[in-house]
């Protein structure tokens, strides 16, 4: 009898737990009304489509700040209502004052009409601000930054009161010290730094520079992600100090290679056409005290990567040792046409698919670098 009763009562709780599961099933099916409504929300993609904004990109401010001469930002934008400009927070802040004001003046005018009441979207944006005086406006993203990239980067902004001054003993015009970061903790947990480059001499630019490299942050960062490893370079001048800057910032590939220490004799062989033609690279100068530093434009292409290695060892034609310790760090636009770039010790041969010079044949000559005072 109780083995009957307890097979009665198991069978009932399967019946039971059946017409539940039933049950649960046919409430989560939405009715063809609900599916049509649900049609009819939008998403937070679609709504940053209606985005209004400032049709001039912040401007480049004129800083006296000796200390960072690009810089880039990252802002978290909560829009709340449809007809009001976002709350702007900086994630990321590697920039002067001056290059943050032009970003949350630029912020004020943004809007999303179609916002529906009550409904609050989230979107991050990243501002660049180049040494060419350019500022690029990247389209808000709704994916939060990440660490790896160093999106986030929160850097020390000079303090006279908190960093000691610069020391000068009058034979240093200028001082570049470039650090090495590592960030390896938690957020909030400062980078391992050491210096890689200085020409501090007698000056404590090295002290300061590393000083100023420990206050970085990467606040996205958590325990778990991979090291995030780059470097900063510092450039530290007297008050009043006018160092020489280039003319002209960006070059056509040619034009570059026109100014070298030695044109007649760079020897190279690259099919430009298989690279993903025509692109653009950012070089920044650093030879011949160390191998320049390159990074490509917009998308990346690996197959670029034997000409990056190569115009790492290029040196400029410099008219005096002191343009060469003022433009170390200078970043250069360079233009990438397509076509077949040989380099010989004669000149230079030229198969382009899109004409990048008026003869196939085209001589070298040495054209030393342009500068001039900074305004």
């Amino acid at each position: 009898m109780t083995k009957m009763m307890s097979r009665r009562l198991l069978a009932s709780l399967l019946v039971l737990w059946a017409q539940l599961g039933q049950a649960q099933t046919e409430t989560l099916q939405p009715s063809p009304a609900q599916a049509q409504a649900a049609s009819l929300v939008p998403t937070d993609q679609d709504l940053m489509s209606c985005l209004v904004h400032r049709s001039r990109p912040p401007a480049f401010p004129h800083s006296n700040e000796n200390f960072l001469a690009a810089g880039s930002l990252m802002v978290r934008l909560q829009f709340d209502r449809a007809d009001r400009a976002p709350v702007p927070v900086f994630v990321g802040e590697h920039a002067t004052a001056l290059m943050r004001a032009e970003v949350e003046a630029y912020l004020e005018a943004h809007r999303l009409p179609c916002l529906p009441e009550g409904r609050v979207l989230t979107a991050w944006q990243s501002f660049r601000f180049h040494q060419d005086r350019t500022v690029d406006v990247m389209p808000p993203a709704l994916k939060a930054p990440t660490a790896s990239k160093g999106e986030c980067l929160v850097s020390a902004r000079y303090d006279r009161q908190r960093y000691p001054a610069i020391e000068w003993r009058g034979e240093d015009d200028l001082v570049d010290v470039i650090v090495a970061l590592r960030f390896a903790g938690e957020p909030n947990a400062p980078p391992e730094v050491r210096v890689l480059y200085s020409n501090a001499g007698k000056t404590n630019a090295d002290s300061l520079a590393l000083t100023m490299a420990a206050d970085y942050r990467l606040p996205c960062r958590s325990a778990d992600d991979p090291v995030v490893e780059g470097e900063q370079t510092f450039r530290f001048m007297p008050d009043n100090f006018q160092p020489l800057v280039m003319r002209r910032l960006r070059f056509g590939l040619m034009e570059l290679l026109e100014m070298s220490v030695a044109p007649s004799a760079l020897v190279a062989d690259f099919d430009l056409d298989s690279m993903g033609c025509p692109f653009s690279l950012d070089l920044n100068l650093r030879r011949p005290k160390l191998a320049n530093a390159l990074s490509q434009v917009g998308a990346k292409d690996v197959r670029r990567g034997p000409l990056l290695e190569w115009l790492s060892s290029w040196t400029p034609q410099l008219s005096s040792a002191r343009a060469q310790r003022h433009l170390f760090g200078t970043t250069l636009r360079v233009e990438v046409p397509c076509g077949h770039l040989k380099l010989q010790p004669q000149g230079v041969l030229i198969r382009a698919s899109h004409p990048v010079h008026p003869a196939d044949r085209v001589s070298l000559r040495s054209t030393p670098f342009r500068a001039r005072a900074a305004p």
